[in-house]
């Protein structure tokens, strides 16, 4: 059964591999093995999805993502 914290890890090496913060929810999913809705259900949304991500780029210190993420707001 996949979790919230399979489908965290999955997302984040995307975003760390591709260098973008805007990875489509479908290649999210791909790489979790689930359905596009359940990633959105699990994470109530993309945006709670990529808050997630961009906190543990910011622990991390892959700077290009949290200020990819200040662009955006």
């Amino acid at each position: 059964d996949v979790n919230k914290d399979a489908i965290l890890d999955a997302a984040y090496k995307l975003v760390i591999e591709q260098g973008k913060l805007m990875v489509p929810r479908s290649e999210i999913a791909e790489a979790a093995g689930v359905s596009s809705g359940y990633v959105s259900i699990l994470w109530d949304g993309m945006p709670n999805l990529r808050k997630a991500i961009v906190e543990r780029a910011r622990a991390e210190g892959h700077e290009r993502i949290v200020l990819q993420a200040e662009a955006l707001t």
